[in-house]
């Protein structure tokens, strides 16, 4: 058997998207169902999760992570901004001895026009923000709490498309 037949569903290479999102196919299966899938909770409540690890034992953890968390889908078109604005940043030390030094920063963002007219605005790593393609049109799949995209694919209609087996 071929190593490429002994990957699971879930390991199978995403593309450009599942690398810079961080993504896996069975997370863009629970992303298509509309809720976010265990292995993206645990990711995003990672720092919770080390935090409270003693909780485990009492239950409460497994309650917390139980029902799947609803996440939001939006199909449009895409529009990037990249901007380098100059920060001052000053150094430590007595008031009358700082030092201030200037430096260019990357943000990287993106907007995606909502039904209703309105704009979503995401800001991106650099890795994701040159993953994405400037003029597609792209399903975003994404955490309306924490603000966070978790997955992006081409515009998915379950009538017409299989998983790619």
């Amino acid at each position: 058997m071929t190593a490429e037949k002994r990957k699971s569903k879930s390991d199978v290479d995403m593309g450009g998207l599942g690398k810079a999102f961080r993504f896996t196919r069975d997370d863009l299966e629970a992303n298509r169902a509309v809720y976010m899938s265990r292995a993206q909770q645990f990711q995003v409540y990672g720092i919770t999760r080390q935090l409270f690890g003693w909780i485990v034992h009492s239950g409460l953890v497994s309650r917390l992570f139980r029902a799947p968390r609803p996440i939001e889908r939006i199909t449009s078109r895409v529009q990037k901004f990249h901007d380098t604005p100059m920060v001052v940043r000053s150094t430590g030390g007595p008031s009358d001895v700082k030092s201030e030094y200037h430096e260019r920063i990357n943000i990287y963002r993106i907007e995606i026009e909502m039904p209703n007219q309105a704009k979503k605005i995401f800001t991106l790593t650099e890795t994701q923000y040159h993953a994405i393609p400037g003029t597609a049109e792209l399903t975003f799949y994404y955490d309306p709490i924490d603000e966070q995209i978790l997955s992006v694919e081409s515009p998915y209609h379950a009538s017409n498309q299989e998983l790619g087996e």
